[in-house]
């Protein structure tokens, strides 16, 4: 396409000629490009986000959002990608339908990874309170000054955990990590409307659907046998994997399990994460290859961990490298929810995603998630 700024209109069809023979390609007319944009506003909303020269999103007079960006840097193609906010749920809806025809037609299996957010309902801390808690067992005997400390060591839910690990007793650091996941939760919980619930239908109902989770937590299991009188099994290691079978769910970061109130394989310190996010390490290799072999759906997460996003970083840079015009650039796909946020705030974080590889399927409440979650399937 960096062609057509080199050639005119008036001279574009001996430019087809010329690099048609070259190279075998075919370059298309300024009006074919401009109709294209004006006729697929979705898509070139898409493409023009893609680029990483960042560009910005403005609102126009009438309160539209479009991007000030011309990406064939040529006078004629100033066609703006725009969108009326009205509009902006169009982008979620466009990559739902994606979605769903990859799910039919790519012949790929679906993994979905489910985050913190599917337990919150529960009663399970969120990561950063859990951190937090831990965190709070080192006043008044350890540290004289929690905030003083937490600012000295950077502030991070990593570092939080570790400085923990370090020096309250393992019973209190596994009493205070259950008490975070567990310590609300009552059996009557487990009803039809929670994202848990839509997930472990989908699992039952197609059993090929994969299942990884950076939770801790047994809810999964737990409602699997609510709803189904059959038991989801779990592994947690390279071993444990081998030696499982369907229907199952892999815990990335290891469990606490809630009867024996014991941790293995827990991923939580900031050693612990150094160590497990090695490429050589299960850990990493899981997700990598999870996310490289199938159709992948981030579920109940906020996308927001570092470790997290280098694994999707890594995929889709080697997934580049071995671009193929059949199969088109790499997507993985995340349900969010997008709460009382802005249409143009909406549009920044998911063209800020778009463009690290995440299509994000997004609603504007909560409540509305699980029965979104089952319009996918």
């Amino acid at each position: 396409m960096s062609a057509i700024s080199k050639y005119k209109e008036e001279s574009i069809q001996e430019a087809c000629k010329r690099i048609s023979s070259n190279y075998g390609c075919l370059v298309l007319g300024i009006d074919y490009i401009l109709n294209l944009g004006r006729n697929n506003k979705l898509l070139w909303w898409n493409f023009v986000s893609s680029f990483t020269d960042n560009p910005n999103i403005n609102i126009d007079f009438d309160g539209s959002l479009f991007i000030e960006y011309h990406p064939f840097r040529d006078d004629d193609i100033t066609f703006k990608a725009s969108l009326k906010k009205e509009e902006i749920a169009l982008l979620s809806d466009s990559n739902a339908k994606s979605f769903i025809e990859q799910r039919k037609n790519s012949g790929k299996n679906t993994a979905i990874f489910v985050g913190n957010g599917v337990s919150i309902p529960f009663g399970s801390c969120q990561w950063e309170v859990l951190s937090d808690n831990l965190f709070d067992f080192l006043s008044p005997y350890y540290v004289d000054d929690l905030d003083k400390v937490a600012t000295a060591i950077g502030d991070t839910t990593y570092a939080k955990t570790s400085i923990v690990n370090m020096n309250i007793s393992p019973a209190k650091y596994i009493n205070s990590l259950w008490s975070s996941i567990y310590d609300k939760y009552e059996t009557k919980m487990h009803v039809p409307n929670t994202l848990i619930r839509s997930i472990v239908k989908i699992k039952n109902k197609y059993s090929n659907t994969l299942l990884y989770t950076y939770n801790y937590d047994e809810f999964l299991e737990l409602d699997y046998e609510e709803a189904f009188h059959r038991t989801l099994a779990h592994c947690i290691d390279e071993k444990s994997h081998l030696s499982t079978y369907e229907p199952m769910v892999t815990h990335l970061h290891g469990i606490v399990s809630y009867k024996s109130k014991m941790k293995r394989h827990t991923v939580l310190t900031s050693e612990e994460y150094y160590e497990n996010y090695k490429t050589s390490k299960w850990v990493y290799r899981t997700q990598y290859d999870a996310l490289y072999n199938n159709l992948s759906l981030f579920v109940g997460s906020s996308l927001s961990d570092l470790f997290q996003m280098s694994v999707i970083n890594d995929v889709r840079t080697n997934k580049y490298k071995k671009y193929s015009p059949l199969e088109g650039l790499w997507f993985c796909y995340a349900l969010l929810c997008f709460k009382d946020m802005s249409t143009k705030d909406i549009a920044i974080v998911y063209n800020y995603y778009y463009r690290k590889g995440v299509k994000i399927i997004f609603t504007d409440d909560y409540v509305k998630l699980p029965a979104l979650l089952d319009s996918l399937f």
